[in-house]
C-alpha cells in the first residue's frame, strides 16, 4: 500500500504516520485537524437551533458534514449546552439508546475482564448496584461508591484499555470504540491513539456515511 497520498481538502501531501494498520491509512483522507474539521454545510446558529432542538453532536455531524467532536466545540463556544437532566433524558428516549441499552443488560462481561476488575471493585457501599453507570454521552462509567477505589468516577473503557495495554493511559490519548458501540467495551473491540487522530477518525468515519447517505 502506498506511504502517501493527497489530502482530500487541501491537496497536500499526506505522509502514513508508523504504527497505523492498513485499514486506518485507507480510511484517513485529510491531512490536519482544520482540513478535517472544515466546515461546510452550516453556520454556527444552525448548529446551535439544531442542537436545541434536541438533535445529538453525531446526528448534527451527519448533517453538517463534520466529526461530532466539532459540533461539541461549536455548542459550547455559544454556552448552550443541555442541563445534565434533559441531556439524558433526550439520550434515553432515542430508539437507539434503548436498543443499546437492552443489548448491553444481556451482554455477558467477558471471563477475563470480570476477572481484572475483581481487584478493583468490590460492595462495601450500602448504595452498590454493580458498581455501574451510563453517563449521558453512552459511556459506561464507575460509580463513586467507594467500593470501586482508585477506579471510582472512571470510564469503564479507559480502565480496560490500561489493562490491555499495561499502563496507564497517558496525556492526549483517547480510548476508541472499533466498532463504534461504546457499550461494547471488549478489549479485543478497543485500541488506544493519540486525540488528534481519534477526532480525525471519526471525522472521516462521518464523512463517509454522510457520503453514502447523499
Amino acid at each position: 500500500m502506498a506511504s502517501s497520498k493527497s489530502c482530500a481538502r487541501c491537496g497536500e501531501s499526506l505522509k502514513r504516520p508508523e504504527g497505523i494498520s492498513d485499514a486506518q491509512w485507507a480510511r484517513r483522507k485529510f491531512c490536519s485537524k482544520a482540513c478535517a474539521g472544515v466546515r461546510r454545510n452550516a453556520r454556527d446558529l444552525d448548529v446551535v437551533a439544531m442542537y436545541l432542538g434536541g438533535k445529538s453532536y453525531p446526528e448534527i455531524a451527519l448533517t453538517v458534514g463534520v466529526s461530532a467532536v466539532q459540533i461539541g466545540r461549536i455548542v459550547r463556544k455559544h454556552g448552550a449546552q443541555r442541563k445534565l437532566g434533559e441531556a439524558l433524558r433526550l439520550s434515553h428516549a432515542r430508539p437507539e439508546t434503548k436498543a443499546k441499552l437492552s443489548k448491553a443488560n444481556r451482554r455477558p462481561c467477558p471471563a477475563q475482564v470480570r476477572a481484572a476488575l475483581k481487584s478493583v471493585v468490590g460492595a462495601e457501599h450500602p448504595l452498590w448496584k454493580g458498581g455501574l453507570t451510563i453517563t449521558a454521552g453512552g459511556y459506561l462509567q464507575f460509580t463513586n461508591s467507594p467500593g470501586n477505589g482508585h477506579h471510582a468516577g472512571r470510564y469503564l473503557h479507559q480502565v480496560i484499555a490500561e489493562f490491555k495495554v499495561g499502563r496507564p493511559l497517558r496525556a492526549g490519548e483517547h480510548v476508541h470504540h472499533r466498532d463504534e458501540d461504546k457499550l461494547n467495551n471488549h478489549p479485543d473491540n478497543i485500541e488506544v491513539m493519540k486525540a488528534e487522530e481519534h477526532a480525525r477518525l471519526h471525522a472521516e468515519t462521518n464523512q463517509f456515511w454522510q457520503q453514502r447517505a447523499n
